[in-house]
């Protein structure tokens, strides 16, 4: 299971890294100026959007087209293509919308924005909006391709779509704006979405109709998972609509602090999930196999956020360069997100054991209604008073409060999940954090200097000895999860 996961991180490290050097560029270029907070402001509508119309997909679809798939390949097809025509159909609607009325779209995702961020954000808007079906489609089609265990494809298609964006973004001349930036994403969103087509259909083609019995059980269930799906999203659009009040960059530096964010979540949280989801659910009523699942999130979850914790001020200079002021401001927002990442991977698995005991209320109301009313009322309170980084902390404050809830409707719905060796497991993960903080201080002092290259030095040397400092700790100290990765 653990190798698995790693194998995906892997692909999913390389996707990243390559969309990180695409942050670099941007922030390198832009800095935190108008264009930036134009851009970030024009693509949170059509990326909650996409969120909306396929959210409930690797919760519920996915699990539906796999159980056709084993049943038989051309009833996978019918209901493949059923969910497929409704996606298209909204993702168009939707960017239509968008396109004849970009005003209303900002006015939900950046009202604060004034100036020349004002002035370009709906142009920039417009080509999002372009982009929109064409990355429904992707989100739809991968989703697909994993209920039938094909991950591999979708993973490598990812990393081509970020290296076509990255080099065509180098490729064209900085006056051009951002706009060039936002057509290369066009191009390389419709080249993804073809690709993966073709795979699909190549695999069984199906009748295309949009009356299936997927597309009623999607509308049944869909709500309560798409209420819990698109929970993220809509905290990050509100966000942003914050740091917009804020003007002087904060929208570029929350910007910057989220990508990072995504990254840590596409290189373990997600792989880990895919892996220990499937686990989950062959062992429904298995209540320890649920705790130890659990648990395993947190022996990746603490480590990701204690690095994030060590490197945030190295990357941080690195990314801005010589603007110190908000090189410390981006550090902080980065140190507050550290919450978010510890406890993503296990958020993300507590709503599914939810789901795989057939209750999918509980984590509506908690999971997606109270956090997202929460978020609102935190992200008001700490605005003003803490900025960008009020905001991320805000977030994570967020994460403990809702996540200690459902903990505690799981444990009494199915006692016994959460027992010592769920303690035990995260004891063993915070001394192996403990070991990461005490690896990094030594760097530090080896390896001073605040040029870009003893900056860069420091985060390798931090990303390669971290990790395996915290593994030799956690294996000394018993932990299962430690034995797995490195063998007998």
């Amino acid at each position: 299971m653990w190798r698995t996961s790693v194998r995906l991180g892997g692909l999913a490290l390389l996707a990243q890294g390559l969309q990180l050097g695409l942050q670099v560029v941007l922030a390198r270029r832009y800095g935190t100026g108008a264009q930036v907070d134009a851009y970030v402001a024009a693509v949170t509508v059509p990326q909650l959007a996409v969120a909306f119309l396929v959210g409930p997909g690797s919760q519920l679809l996915v699990p539906l087209l796999a159980r056709e798939h084993l049943i038989d390949r051309a009833r996978y097809a019918d209901a493949r293509n059923a969910a497929l025509l409704l996606v298209l159909a909204l993702g168009v609607a939707a960017a239509l919308a968008l396109l004849l009325a970009p005003g209303a779209g900002l006015a939900l995702a950046a009202s604060g924005l004034r100036g020349p961020a004002a002035a370009l954000a709906p142009g920039y808007l417009r080509w999002a909006a372009l982009a929109l079906p064409a990355a429904a489609l992707t989100a739809h089609l991968s989703q697909a391709h994993h209920a039938r265990g094909r991950m591999l494809l979708p993973a490598a298609l990812g990393i081509a779509s970020a290296a076509g964006q990255l080099g065509g973004f180098l490729a064209l001349h900085p006056s051009q704006g951002l706009r060039a930036l936002l057509l290369v994403q066009l191009v390389g969103s419709m080249a993804q979405a073809a690709l993966l087509l073709a795979s699909e259909l190549g695999h069984a083609r199906g009748r295309m109709r949009l009356r299936h019995p997927v597309v009623r059980e999607l509308g049944r269930l869909g709500l309560p998972i798409l209420v819990v799906a698109v929970n993220v999203r809509v905290s990050v659009s509100v966000d942003r609509h914050f740091a917009s009040l804020l003007g002087d960059g904060s929208l570029a530096l929350l910007y910057y602090a989220e990508r990072w964010l995504a990254l840590g979540q596409a290189v373990v949280v997600m792989p880990l999930v895919t892996v220990l989801y499937t686990r989950l659910a062959r062992r429904a009523t298995d209540a320890a196999g649920t705790g130890a699942a659990l648990a395993g999130t947190l022996f990746a979850g603490l480590p990701l956020a204690a690095g994030t914790w060590v490197v945030a001020p190295d990357v941080a200079a690195l990314l801005l360069g010589t603007d110190a002021a908000n090189a410390a401001r981006l550090a902080a927002c980065l140190r507050a997100y550290a919450g978010v990442l510890a406890l993503a991977a296990y958020g993300s698995l507590l709503v599914r054991a939810f789901y795989v005991a057939g209750d999918t209320r509980t984590p509506m109301l908690w999971g997606g209604l109270f956090s997202m009313a929460t978020n609102l009322l935190l992200d008001a309170l700490v605005v003003h008073r803490f900025g960008v980084a009020g905001i991320a902390a805000a977030s994570s404050l967020n994460a403990a409060l809702v996540l200690g809830i459902l903990t505690w409707r799981l444990e009494r719905a199915r006692p016994g999940v959460l027992g010592m060796g769920c303690i035990r497991s995260g004891a063993r993960a915070l001394a192996g954090c403990a070991a990461v903080a005490a690896l990094a201080g030594m760097l530090d002092a080896a390896l001073p200097g605040t040029e870009p290259a003893s900056r860069a030095l420091r985060i390798g040397w931090l990303l390669a000895l971290c990790p395996l400092g915290y593994l030799v700790v956690t294996r000394a100290l018993g932990s299962p999860e430690a034995r797995e990765l490195t063998g007998p």
